[in-house]
């Protein structure tokens, strides 16, 4: 049962949204070192979606299965909070899709208009350097250092991150529509 305050609250426009935004720009040309330049941005909620990917289960690198474990409930956090101010949740964890077919989720993403994207989405995306900088980290490896043998080890997203009513469940060519109202 809801309280007339919750009721009110369901039915009020949403509100933009502050974000604190930040990029990195080289401090000189190619002296690999960069600093941070902050901006404050306000953005619509019913124009954002937070886009979670790869969260897996299990990843072939132990390393990352821990990283990934101790990111999950916070990740999911932001989830809530961003779901509850009305920003579309889409979740993508690769290579997962028959463990969701049946997920409403699964079927929101699948039932939405199809988008043609500005830059054709692609299977792997490498670092397009003349419109981004690099990596702080060497990922050559894959981002493991243990010399791990690489395999498909997941199964589904990390069980820490809900996937709750209205979030849509996707991957590659992604065919999600925003609330234009």
């Amino acid at each position: 049962m809801f309280s007339a305050f919750a009721c009110i609250a369901l039915f009020q426009p949403a509100q933009p949204l502050p974000l604190h935004a930040r990029t990195r720009v080289e401090v000189a040309p190619n002296t690999g070192r960069y600093h941070a330049i902050p901006k404050d941005l306000t953005i619509d909620p019913k124009k954002t979606a937070l886009v979670i990917c790869d969260m897996w289960d299990k990843h072939w690198c132990t390393a990352a299965t821990s990283r990934v474990a101790e990111l999950a409930p916070r990740i999911n956090e932001v989830a809530n909070t961003a779901r509850a101010k009305g920003v579309l949740i889409i979740h993508c964890p690769s290579d997962t899709m028959d463990f969701y077919k049946d997920h409403p989720g699964r079927k929101l993403a699948q039932a939405a208009p199809k988008v043609e994207p500005k830059v054709p989405l692609e299977r792997w995306c490498k670092l397009d350097e003349k419109r981004e900088g690099k990596l702080p980290v060497d990922d050559a490896d894959g981002g493991c250092h243990g010399g791990e043998k690489s395999y498909k080890a997941w199964k589904s997203q990390h069980p820490a991150i809900e996937i709750k009513d209205g979030d849509a469940i996707t991957v590659g060519a992604t065919r999600i529509r925003f609330d234009a109202s």
